[in-house]
């Protein structure tokens, strides 16, 4: 499994033959995305409409029936682009270098607070 996938899976019982149970849920499924059932059992469903800039999405599974019982499962991942990984890149060093950034300030209020308690000292040690 990667960062961005999934897999979603129903059972159910039907005496109905695999052919019927194949029509009416692809019906189903057409709620998803135009979809493609194999005489072996094989579901693709076109996932063109989940993609976007950042990635590039897919969907397959199978239906699988033993017994009367049917089993429907579903595979889906949504793939990074390249452009969200070199944003991701660029974002994360931006974010990195925000970090660094801070430092110098920090650096700066840390060598004043040791000149001035030093100073201070300096003080009360000459009027003690």
């Amino acid at each position: 499994m990667g960062l961005f996938d999934g897999s979603s899976s129903t059972s159910f019982k039907s005496e109905k033959p695999l052919n019927e149970i194949t029509e009416q849920i692809q019906d189903f499924l057409e709620n998803i995305g135009p979809v493609d059932i194999y005489d072996n059992g094989k579901i693709k469903i076109d996932a063109k409409k989940y993609n976007n800039f950042s990635c590039e999405s897919t969907i397959d599974g199978s239906i699988r029936e033993k017994n009367g019982k049917y089993t429907i499962e579903l595979n889906y991942e949504a793939k990074m682009t390249t452009l969200a990984w070199v944003l991701t890149i660029v974002g994360i060093i931006i974010w990195l270098l925000g970090l660094l950034i801070l430092i110098f300030p920090n650096m700066s209020k840390n060598e004043m607070k040791k000149k001035i308690e030093k100073t201070l000292d300096e003080i009360r040690y000459e009027y003690k």
